[in-house]
């Protein structure tokens, strides 16, 4: 990391954060929405960008004060993934695998996004298009330029006001007709920032755009030390999937205890002095905030990581000279405190968990999610093919590696992609024999925009890096 001192140094620092600061309000969720303040003090307690669309949701809910589970052995091995990967680093998804947010607004056409069949479902989910013209799939405002994420996951999110659609693997037909394998729609208060009904675009029906890390989120830190939401994280190994924690309302886990299971709240040690540890801005602005609102293991992937909304450029600038794999460098991740099971549940919209928070073979979620194969792995933890300790994404559910909607077992294709060797609109770096390998340069190493935002123009295309929908 470069350390500018002196007058001169606090100068370009003052510049380069009302820069920061600028590019955040141009790009990412709005600072505000018309006739609301900058900050907002949501029901929780919390204070994050009133352009946040789940502001009054558990996303914004501080756990400074919660309690934590008797058992952290969980906590231990997520650790134990960071540790034995990638140089002990965790990943920040800035390029690809992110999320891609746009905009629409009242006078944005709406049309039905067609139904790709991409996993071989055999018809058409009425969940997605049905009679009434109500599916998730149906009169949805895309933006003429809407764009998916880079990588193979290509989500996308659209916010209208407090509606929100994501969608797995988006892509246009020849005649330009938006379509999709998998994705969902939410009313961000009423659904309290979960997807219904089996539907999302990741594996856990989270929001990926919810827990994402955006431009404007980085302008709220500088003003609070935080973000001002949990922040979305990813896992290479995952508790099976009949096993998971509310907020999550599925899982595409394969792992044995102490795999932790997707859905589980995780918060930084509270005493710790961030100060103290030496971190980039950007790590230390994680860990704030994973003390005060935590993190939520929302997918698995290739590698532990945290993911952004879709800002090329943005990141670049905020990154400077130290790479998106390198900036999570140093994070305690041994320090974190795992919360009881099922923390924060109350009364929620009906899902597919179980009061305990797992799933039985038999559950309805089965019938609700088309394509689910194989209900579990064996007792053994054996790997599941296409992963490895390296990198493991799937296209059943990994946000950094992309769950599959509408599936619970595990079957991710492998990617391929060398840190700092990204695409033409990435980094632009030479690779480097040091540099870890990971399927796709996140987990989530993409590149968003604060919220509201990725764009809604050709140049402000969000990438997100999104857990398979209906996993």
């Amino acid at each position: 990391m470069v350390v500018t001192g002196g007058i001169a140094g606090k100068a370009a620092i003052a510049s380069q954060q009302q820069d920061r600061a600028l590019q955040a309000a141009a790009a990412s969720w709005p600072e505000a929405l018309p006739g609301e303040q900058a900050e907002l003090v949501s029901a929780q307690g919390g204070a994050t960008t009133a352009g946040y669309p789940f502001r009054q949701t558990w996303w914004t809910e501080p756990i400074t004060d919660a309690p934590t589970d008797t058992d952290q052995a969980p906590v231990a091995d997520l650790a134990r993934q960071v540790q034995e990967n990638y140089q002990g680093v965790a990943a920040v998804n800035s390029h690809q695998y992110n999320a891609s947010v746009v905009q629409a607004t009242a006078d944005t056409p709406e049309v039905d996004v067609q139904f790709d069949d991409c996993q071989g479902k055999g018809g058409m989910p009425e969940v997605l298009h049905d009679s009434n013209g109500t599916g998730h799939f149906q009169n949805v405002p895309v933006p003429p330029d809407a764009e998916p994420a880079e990588g193979t996951d290509q989500q996308l999110t659209i916010v209208r006001g407090e509606e929100i659609w994501e969608f797995w693997q988006f892509s246009r037909q020849g005649d330009g007709t938006p379509q999709a394998c998998w994705g969902g729609k939410l009313k961000a208060q009423e659904n309290n920032g979960i997807f219904p009904d089996g539907t999302g675009a990741a594996a856990t029906g989270l929001p990926i755009s919810a827990g994402a890390i955006s431009p404007a989120d980085m302008a709220h830190a500088e003003r609070t030390g935080n973000f001002g939401h949990a922040i979305y994280i990813t896992a290479i190994e995952a508790r099976y999937w009949n096993d998971f924690s509310w907020p999550a309302q599925r899982s595409d886990g394969s792992y044995p205890y102490p795999a932790p299971e997707q859905g589980r709240r995780f918060r930084l040690d509270p005493s710790i002095d961030v100060d103290s540890l030496g971190l980039t801005p950007f790590a230390a602005a994680v860990a704030r905030t994973a003390q005060r609102y935590g993190f939520v293991l929302a997918d698995k992937a290739g590698a532990v990581s945290v993911v952004t909304t879709r800002n090329d450029e943005y990141w670049r600038n905020e990154f400077g000279d130290v790479p998106s794999w390198q900036q999570m460098a140093d994070f305690p991740w041994a320090d974190l405190q795992m919360l009881p099971k099922d923390f924060g549940k109350g009364d929620q919209p009906s899902g597919s968990q179980t009061e305990s928070g797992s799933q039985t073979e038999n559950d309805s979620q089965d019938e609700m999610i088309p394509g689910r194969t194989e209900p579990g792995e064996p007792s053994g933890g054996r790997t599941v093919p296409g992963e490895s300790s390296r990198a493991g994404s799937t296209d059943n559910g990994s946000t950094g590696a992309g769950a599959v909607p509408g599936t619970g077992a595990p079957n991710r294709p492998e990617r391929s992609g060398q840190i700092g060797a990204e695409d033409e609109t990435g980094w632009n770096e030479p690779a480097r024999e040091d540099a870890p390998q990971r399927d796709h340069v996140y987990i989530q190493g993409q590149e968003d925009e604060p919220w509201g935002a990725s764009a809604t123009s050709a140049s402000g295309s969000s990438a997100g890096e999104q857990q398979c929908p209906g996993s």
